[in-house]
């Protein structure tokens, strides 16, 4: 169900639809994280690696403490993602809302 989620919302980004992501995303990300700085800097970041080519999963972990967040249930899940530009890992934290696995962390190195 978390690695469905994580896909789904993934896509999304893949295919710039960064608001429509970003309205997916849990509560917590939604009331720490702007909508218009959320598009910005996806837009900004998205256009340096060019258009998305294919994504493998590398990592998966289940948390119920993460630093700098609430007590709640978390999936990480780290992704080998490459790109037109450049290959990267992603990694994408879900965290456990009205049973749903919503979107509360997303990072790229």
């Amino acid at each position: 169900m978390a690695r469905t989620s994580s896909l789904s919302w993934l896509t999304l980004q893949d295919e710039y639809k960064y608001a429509q992501g970003y309205d997916e995303t849990s509560k917590y990300f939604r009331d720490n994280v702007k909508k218009g700085e959320w598009i910005s800097s996806l837009n900004n970041l998205r256009r340096t690696l060019g258009d998305f080519k294919k994504r493998k999963e590398r990592y998966i972990a289940y948390e119920t403490k993460l630093s700098n967040s609430p007590e709640a249930e978390y999936i990480i899940i780290r992704y080998e993602t490459l790109f037109k530009e450049k290959t990267i890992i992603e990694t994408v934290v879900l965290m456990k809302e009205n049973n749903n696995w919503k979107v509360s962390g997303y990072y790229l190195k």
